[in-house]
């Protein structure tokens, strides 16, 4: 469902329009009257990022366009986001909506788009529940008087793992396990 450029107009009348910063970006951005009380810029690019701005083409025709993902200007969206939402202060009723929109599961035409979850970093994430307790079992045996190389053996046969894994697991939790256990 697209809406007439007439309908876009009609919409965009209500709205201030603010000129963007350089000449590669947008012409320019549509931005609610409420936005413009809010004290900052948060919820503005709160909104940006989530609903997108309107933009005007070269014919004049008016556009939707969403914040590139990467960009600096979507990077401070995204941070504006995580300080609205980590504030102590109620949280705007319009941008609670919007949030909720991109967790529905329902498909609607007023929701194109949707939260996906997936691992900051490529590849394998790392298990830290399994590398605590693994940390754990060989600290409590060098705890009771048991070698750190006999504690990894230990450890590498408990879990069937190598022990070169079991050692980086150990030096990345021993200072936090000798300070924890006082061994």
């Amino acid at each position: 469902m697209s809406l007439k450029p007439k309908k876009l107009r009609r919409i965009s009348n209500n709205t201030k329009r603010a000129p963007t910063a350089s000449r590669g970006e947008a012409d320019a951005v549509a931005i609610s009257p409420s936005a413009l009380e809010m004290p900052g810029s948060d919820l503005q690019l709160a909104w940006m990022l989530l609903n997108g701005f309107v933009e005007e083409g070269r014919q004049g025709t008016l556009r939707k366009k969403y914040l590139e993902e990467g960009y600096p200007l979507e990077l401070q969206a995204r941070t504006a986001i995580a300080r609205l939402l980590r504030s102590k202060a109620p949280l705007d009723a319009q941008l609670r909506e919007h949030l909720a929109d991109l967790f529905d599961p329902i498909p609607a035409a007023w929701r194109p788009r949707r939260i996906k979850f997936v691992f900051r970093r490529p590849g394998t994430a790392t298990d830290q529940t399994r590398n605590t307790q693994i940390a754990q079992d060989v600290g409590a045996q060098v705890k009771r008087g048991v070698r750190v190389t006999k504690a990894i053996t230990n450890a590498a046969n408990r879990f069937a793992l190598l022990e070169d894994t079991i050692k980086k697991i150990w030096h990345n939790y021993r200072r936090r396990y000798i300070a924890y256990l006082g061994i």
